[in-house]
């Protein structure tokens, strides 16, 4: 089996923006990605972001070049998980802590 990797060149990069809804601040942030196997984009696989607070779960396809993007995920604590048939799926922890920030992890 082929390993499977979040990356844009084995970088995931998050992006935080804050919301407004109606009187009380709602922080969210954006968080886009490219998959890869072996350096080469993988494209049609599933990129699932599962919120460990409330066990929210959102899923995700790849573009023909393997990128992907959540619009708009709470902040707090998350699994970032990358799966396809036939790779084995990868894992990344993720913590949001602050709107109005540009993050950037590598893996």
């Amino acid at each position: 089996m082929s390993r499977l990797r979040i990356s844009a060149s084995i970088l995931l990069i998050l992006a935080f923006v804050g919301t407004t809804a109606g009187a009380s601040e709602s922080l969210a942030a954006a968080v886009d990605g490219r998959v890869t196997s072996r350096s080469a984009p993988l494209r049609a696989a599933s990129v699932y972001a599962y919120q460990l607070a409330d066990l929210r779960l959102e899923k995700v396809t790849t573009g023909t070049e393997g990128e992907f993007s959540f619009a708009s995920l709470p902040v707090g604590n998350y699994q970032i998980i990358a799966f396809k048939p036939g790779f084995v799926p990868t894992v990344v922890m993720l913590r949001q802590m602050a709107a109005h920030a540009r993050r950037f992890l590598p893996l």
